[in-house]
């Protein structure tokens, strides 16, 4: 054919690769006149500078409609498409090409040019039949290419223009671009099929394409492209994952793990954002490179400045060749959309933004690729933690695989918080550090009951010592411009008073002191008789009511002990007795700030709630008794004096600006139920409808939300489908609404830092913060917070002289360094009491395990490397595939008086033998009396007390593994239960 045709294909070009004319029937090849339907502008183009030619094909229109594109001139362009669509005319068409335009015969049929196996790609994916046609010519008449196409064009092929080029030359319709599009795609010079799954992520992110083009072109793409990830996740891992010259040593460039992205980045996109003098000043310190806290105002744009800093560090380690990425730690779920959305604005699509959190559905390695694949990475701090702390390498993050690390809300580093397990890692790393931006509007004054100005500057000096920042970063230069640009609510506390008539109140208060009387009773017995389980101490006579953190303590308290009792009919009515106290307490919290009835419909379905398994009691009896007494209470307390002083100020609010938004803090759960409930039902102008905002560490019996409702909740409020939310603490941090203009608490007060925050919320000008105080310990503890707030301020801004810092810092360390000296000699003095060598025994039998020599600590387990110990012990398989933490039990290990004392546990693909604490008992050896020591139930306990364990190795479980593996008929039977 190719000579008849007066062609000569290349011997370097292979056959399969080209579009041959005609197929094997003779008949015009439906896979060329496809493809030469992509060069449909360039064929019309040549048909008008060849009038003459379309004659050619005038047998194939009726004779009007022949005539008639004539006198319109759209003759050319209608042959041309003839030419691609009816197998005699593209014949004709394509005898013309090869006489007259061979350079363009040649494009269409790929001749004349070496082919990369790119094309045969092309090829299986582009000309496989969709109904009477090819998926090629179904995606040509889909396809929108402008959505897609910066995501293509970030990439460059070597000898070849970008693909971007051969798309917006020329005439920009749509429909000619994607033709354009499409014929440059099996061009491109790399081999293999990678440019494929790029275009079908580039299309996955736009609606039309991923409804319309992918239908046609990948069907189920969604799963192809998830398992195509997770194949290259199960061969990536040891190319990539796994290549660290020394281990944790460098940071993992992001550009190698680009196949684990969900979107693809474009080059020299971003936009540095442009900064108020305020945030210059802000970021100073940070651009330099130096470890900082930036403090300022809520309001005051710290997204932007991080989103400046963050953006810095990446283009300044990239021009000197660097790898790196940055880690920014949120501490709320929602929070990790919000805040990857506002760094998006500034980032584009130059540096991929990867997010994790509670909602990630990925975890272990996968989770580790989609961190190790970000330039940027957002996510919520216990996260964070958890792949620092995994125990595969597989899926264990070092600290040197972030270089910036940027900690929002960073007053959360305290204690054992997971923002200062973070900073733990962090300080304790062997190779490089990251830097480290802590971002806040208040660090706190510390937790001492007075508060001082140089107390304060010591606990700022802390907060640096513990987030490894050498400075502190505040406003002072340009003061005066941030007053213009931040303003702060204006305060106002508002003590409530309580009504004299308490008449539901004083009947709770009675059925309390009813309960507590039968309680106290049965205490004293139980005083008297002196139960060996019992802390008698936890037993006591409980605290005024008006007590609420110690009343409710030493409720729960004695609840706890309680359950310790053997006498099952005794246990059950003092327990019994101590929930009904708990809901007559409960009632009393909710009347103080509802109306009565609804205090009392909670107490019905608490009362309810209660299980009916057991025989009446004399605290269920008292409750049927006065129950009626209890209704006929209510009606005198419905309406309060702090519902009263919450209606006026929303209808105040309201009546002058229709429009506002407005956040009410509560201190419980479901005490914001229960108040959203009363707003929407009292006829508030212009208010809306209330919405609940509440943590997600509650199931929903419990007042709690899933992330999901949260965010739904948070993006009403922004767009004012919703104007007032009531919320707990879970408010007070990253809500940024620019709306809103209101803050009350609910007779709640927290810390200095609460206020701060809380108050921040409101960021419309004219703004107010109202406390509705109803006792005087909430409005005394909010003076004091205030008072605190002045201190802490002039303490940050004395703090930010990095001299005087660093001489307040030193002076910590040196305290730091002797009390980390003194628990040393402490835990040395512990140790050198310890024993060398104890023998552990079976609770049950007394019979002999192994000796504590043997005992190591594996992966947060305690396993015996004790090889005997298969065959001393029986081990019995299980049916069923347990798990203890993350690692698969396969069987029991029982003492041969059938004494359970531990499990076989598969860890990194090793058996080992895990023993449990509470089974075992220790015994000294004969040159120490051989005498049993006092049982304890925790290992954690027996390794403070007992004995120093180390840590166990990955050739010591090997060893195990073989162990296990050579007894015969051990092996035989976990074969046959699909254990190995």
């Amino acid at each position: 054919f190719s000579s008849a045709c007066g062609f000569t294909v290349m011997e370097s070009v292979s056959p399969l690769c080209l579009l041959p004319p005609r197929d094997r029937h003779g008949k015009a090849s439906k896979r060329a006149m496809s493809f030469a339907g992509l060069y449909l502008d360039e064929l019309e183009e040549y048909l008008k500078l060849n009038l003459a030619h379309c004659y050619s094909f005038k047998n194939f229109f009726e004779k009007d409609l022949f005539e008639e594109l004539v006198r319109n001139e759209n003759l050319s362009l209608e042959v041309a498409k003839k030419g691609t669509t009816d197998d005699e005319a593209f014949e004709i068409l394509d005898k013309l090409l090869i006489n007259e335009n061979l350079d363009l015969w040649s494009q269409i049929h790929f001749r004349g040019e070496q082919i990369s196996s790119s094309f045969e790609v092309f090829s299986d994916r582009f000309f496989a039949p969709s109904g009477n046609s090819l998926v090629l010519d179904r995606v040509a008449a889909v396809l929108d290419v402008g959505p897609i196409l910066e995501h293509m064009c970030a990439f460059t092929f070597t000898n070849k223009p970008p693909l971007c080029h051969t798309v917006t030359s020329g005439p920009k319709c749509n429909a000619k671009a994607a033709r354009r599009f499409l014929r440059a795609l099996p061009r491109l010079e790399e081999d293999g099929e990678e440019w494929f799954w790029r275009l079908i992520e580039a299309c996955a992110q736009d609606a039309h394409n991923s409804s319309w083009t992918l239908e046609y072109l990948l069907p189920n793409w969604k799963a192809e492209l998830a398992a195509r990830k997770s194949s290259l996740s199960s061969t990536y891992s040891f190319s990539a994952v796994q290549r660290v010259l020394v281990t944790g040593a460098s940071c993992r460039p992001p550009a190698e793990f680009v196949p684990f992205r969900e979107e693809v980045t474009v080059k020299n996109t971003s936009v540095m954002p442009s900064l108020r003098g305020y945030q210059t000043e802000l970021v100073e310190r940070a651009d330099r490179g130096e470890s900082t806290i930036v403090c300022a105002p809520t309001g005051s744009g710290k997204t932007v400045v991080a989103a400046h800093i963050a953006l810095t560090h990446l283009k300044n380690h990239s021009r000197q060749g660097k790898p790196a990425r940055v880690v920014m730690i949120v501490p709320k779920v929602f929070l990790v959309e919000q805040q990857a959305n506002l760094l998006k604005q500034y980032v584009k699509q130059e540096f991929y933004i990867a997010k994790l959190s509670g909602d990630s559905t990925a975890a272990g390695e996968a989770q580790l690729l989609t961190f190790l694949s970000g330039d940027i990475v957002v996510l919520t701090p216990q996260i964070l933690v958890n792949l620092l702390q995994d125990t595969s390498e597989k899926a264990r993050l070092y600290v040197a695989d972030f270089t910036l690390l940027l900690l929002d809300e960073c007053h959360h580093t305290d204690k054992n918080n997971p923002y200062n397990i973070i900073m733990q890692y962090v300080e304790r790393a062997k190779h490089a550090r990251p830097q480290i931006v802590g971002l806040t509007a208040s660090l706190g004054v510390g937790d001492g009951t007075i508060i001082v100005e140089d107390q304060a500057c010591i606990h700022i000096a802390r907060m640096c010592l513990r987030m490894s920042a050498t400075s502190i970063s505040t406003v002072v230069r340009n003061g005066a411009e941030l007053a213009r640009y931040v303003q702060t609510p204006h305060d106002v506390l508002r003590r409530v008073e309580v009504s004299m008539e308490r008449r539901f109140h004083s009947h709770l208060t009675d059925s309390i002191r009813f309960a507590e009387h039968h309680l106290y009773n049965g205490f004293d017995d139980l005083i008297f008789e002196k139960p060996p389980q019992i802390d008698l101490n936890k037993l006591v006579r409980f605290p005024p009511l008006e007590r609420f953190e110690d009343y409710t303590q030493a409720v729960v308290l004695a609840d706890t002990e309680l359950r310790k009792l053997t006498d099952g009919e005794r246990k059950w009515r003092l327990k019994r007795g101590i929930q009904f106290i708990q809901m007559y307490y409960n009632a009393i919290l909710l009347n103080n700030l509802l109306p009565a009835s609804y205090a009392y419909e909670q107490l019905m379905s608490d009362v309810l709630s209660l299980d009916a398994n057991h025989q009446q009691c004399i605290f269920k009896e008292h409750f049927v008794r006065e129950q009626s007494e209890f209704y006929s209470r209510v009606s005198s307390e419905n309406d309060k004096e702090i519902l009263r002083q919450l209606r006026k100020e929303l209808n105040d609010q309201f009546r002058v600006n229709s429009n506002s938004r407005v956040l009410i803090f509560c201190l419980r759960r479901e005490t914001a139920h229960l108040l959203a409930k009363y707003l929407n039902q009292a006829n508030i102008s212009e208010m809306g409808r209330a919405e609940v905002l509440t943590s997600t560490n509650a199931a929903a019996g419990n007042n709690g939300q899933s992330n999901f409702e949260q965010r739904a909740v948070i993006e009403a409020f922004s767009n004012g489908a919703c104007k007032v939310i009531v919320s707990t603490s879970v408010a007070e941090e990253g809500l940024d609404v620019a709306a809103c203009n209101l803050i009350i608490k609910y007779n709640t007060t927290g810390n200095v830092i609460s206020l701060v925050q809380q108050r921040g919320r409101a960021r419309a000008i004219n703004s107010r913060s109202v406390l509705l105080a109803l006792d005087d310990k909430v409005y005394s503890k909010e003076q004091r917070n205030q008072n605190a707030e002045e201190i802490m301020k002039r303490a940050i801004v004395k703090m930010s002289d990095a001299r005087l810092l660093g001489e307040v810092i030193e002076k910590e360390r040196t305290i730091q360094r002797k009390q980390e000296e003194a628990n040393e000699r402490e835990m040395e003095k512990r140790n050198a009491n310890k024993y060398k060598e104890l023998s552990l025994l079976c609770e049950k039998c007394n019979k002999p395990i192994c000796s504590s020599a043997s005992l190591r600590l594996f992966h947060n387990h305690y396993i015996s490397i004790d090889s005997s110990l298969w065959k001393k012990m029986h081990i019995q398989p299980t049916k069923g595939k347990e798990k203890l933490f993350d690692d698969i039990i396969a069987a029991n290990i029982k003492c041969p008086c059938e004494k359970e004392i531990g499990r076989v546990v598969k860890i990194e693909g090793q058996f080992v033998p895990t023993l449990t604490a509470s089974a075992i008992l220790f015994k000294t050896n004969v040159y120490e009396n051989e005498r049993l020591l006092p049982k304890m139930k925790k290992w954690k306990g027996i390794a403070a007390n007992y004995l120093d364990i180390r840590n166990g190795s990955t050739q010591e479980a090997i060893a195990m593994n073989r162990a296990l593996h050579a007894i015969d008929t051990l092996d035989r039977a976990m074969k046959n239960l699909s254990l190995l």
